[in-house]
């Protein structure tokens, strides 16, 4: 028997009606199934809207989510960039705050800056900027930022009215340090194997946030017998570096950066660094007219503005002349005629000024020591200590005056961009130049001693001359005593930091 649907047997007996009847049955019988569709909407209709407005609840938190994130990735970033820039913890953390704000934290809050974690902490962005995730010698900028949004929907079935949203990002900012342009390291150390071939000691510091300090040994000793040691000062480059290891002592008064824990080590593995000043032929005076000695060759002073000692300006075979006598105006000396100083030499004292015209100073076989000396005139000169005849050159002096003085390398020439320069003997290892006493050198140009050590102690300060390139070259180099170096590569372009999220 075939089964036909009510509804169809329905439809079937209107259609026996009367047309009147007809009509008005099939009117209820639609009447009918709306009143149920009715029911049916008003029991599902306040589930569905509860169900969707949790459905935008979890939806604005995935893009709070997605938007906090981002937020903190770009500080981070933003962070990193800056401590690039000028190597500050301090403005390094603010440009992160800056940008978290600038993309959408809100971050009314006091800003409060604690220097001994270098953390920067506010309402809802806290940075904190230290050592590297990925290595010690890197930095890192790790922000964390946060935003409240509202649960209207979650908070009508018992939940929290609001949810606050964070998230943490970490940037680390290097420098490679065979990246530096030009010049190379304004600081470096060019002895192969010595150990301690840079220490700083008893408050020195060495100061070169624009370039890099390096140190060429292979020592692979700590502590005290490290490549580079740090101890009671300062050491702070754009990036520091050696074969061998970094090492600080436990002294409270270090300060370096980029960051190094007290008492402990890194192994840089920086490749080793070419001598910037390696191609240049060592520059030789050719003295036409002057009598040869058979020991230093041929030794016209260079012209000095009237007679000092009694030595005549024209005299010959001058040695070991110490240029000290009192005299009323300044002493000026002048490189004509290609004069050289022969023996140890010593320039100063006696409450008399010196002044230099512009050229090449050459000291045969001997120390040049400028002893409380009045330096008050040396644009474009270098000094030049070579050694003839089987003699050595000496060392380079600077002691007990305190004032600031203003020395500037040539432009151009054999010398070019070069103050001091001591030569290397046949042996190998020249004596060491030693700088003491309270005098400020503002120098524009580098000390060069490829072959000798540099000691700065008791306080005198080489400085790099405003907007002036001033670096130091050196077999070795030792800073105590509160002396500083400030190293400059000058109006270079720096070496272009590396920048990379990492957490």
């Amino acid at each position: 028997m075939k089964r036909v649907p009510i509804w169809s047997s329905c439809a079937a007996a209107a259609a026996r009606l009367p047309m009147p009847g007809r009509v008005a049955a099939t009117h209820r019988i639609w009447r009918d199934r709306r009143g149920s569709v009715a029911i049916w909407v008003g029991i599902s209709v306040p589930a569905l809207v509860m169900g969707v407005g949790i459905a935008v609840n979890v939806g604005e938190g995935m893009v709070a989510r997605q938007g906090v994130q981002l937020a903190a990735d770009l500080a981070a970033q933003g962070g990193a960039i800056s401590y690039a820039r000028d190597s500050n913890h301090q403005q390094s953390a603010i440009a992160a705050v800056d940008m978290a704000e600038m993309n959408g934290i809100a971050n009314t809050g006091e800003r409060n800056w604690n220097a001994g974690t270098n953390t920067l902490a506010s309402n809802n962005v806290t940075v904190v900027v230290g050592t590297g995730i990925t290595a010690p010698t890197r930095t890192a900028v790790t922000v964390t930022a946060s935003r409240t949004i509202p649960m209207a929907f979650a908070s009508l079935l018992g939940g929290a009215a609001s949810r606050t949203i964070s998230a943490t990002s970490t940037a680390e900012v290097w420098q490679d340090p065979n990246a530096d342009t030009g010049a190379g390291p304004c600081v470096l150390a060019l002895d192969p194997s010595a150990p301690l071939a840079i220490k700083v000691d008893n408050m020195g510091r060495i100061v070169a946030p624009q370039c890099s300090i390096m140190a060429n040994t292979n020592s692979l000793g700590s502590n005290a017998n490290a490549a580079i040691y740090l101890n009671s000062g300062t050491l702070h480059g754009k990036t520091i570096g050696t074969q061998g290891k970094v090492c600080l002592s436990n002294s409270g008064s270090n300060t370096v950066s980029p960051t190094i824990p007290n008492y402990s080590c890194v192994s840089p593995a920086t490749a080793v660094q070419a001598d910037p000043f390696a191609g240049l032929p060592i520059p030789s005076p050719t003295q036409a007219g002057c009598t040869e000695n058979a020991t230093y060759g041929a030794c016209c002073i260079p012209p000095i503005a009237a007679s000092v000692s009694g030595v005549s300006p024209t005299s010959t075979n001058v040695v070991d002349k110490s240029y000290t006598a009192w005299q009323s105006g300044p002493r000026m000396f002048s490189p004509a005629n290609n004069g050289v100083f022969c023996g140890n030499t010593t320039i100063g004292g006696n409450g008399a000024s010196d002044q230099f015209a512009p050229g090449v100073y050459y000291v045969i076989n001997g120390n040049l020591t400028f002893n409380n000396s009045n330096v008050t005139l040396a644009n474009g000169v270098s000094f030049v200590l070579i050694g003839r005849n089987g003699g050595n050159p000496g060392k380079i002096s600077w002691t007990n005056y305190s004032n600031t003085y203003a020395l500037s390398a040539p432009a151009s020439g054999p010398t070019a961009g070069i103050l001091f320069w001591q030569t290397c003997p046949a042996s190998g290892n020249a004596t060491t130049n030693t700088m003491a006493g309270g005098s400020t050198l503002n120098m524009s140009g580098a000390f060069y001693a490829k072959c000798g050590a540099l000691s700065l102690t008791n306080n005198i300060q080489m400085s790099a001359a405003p907007d002036a390139a001033m670096r130091v070259v050196a077999r070795t180099i030792y800073v105590a005593g509160s002396a500083g170096i400030n190293a400059s590569n000058g109006t270079a372009p720096a070496a272009p930091a590396s920048v990379a999220l990492v957490r």
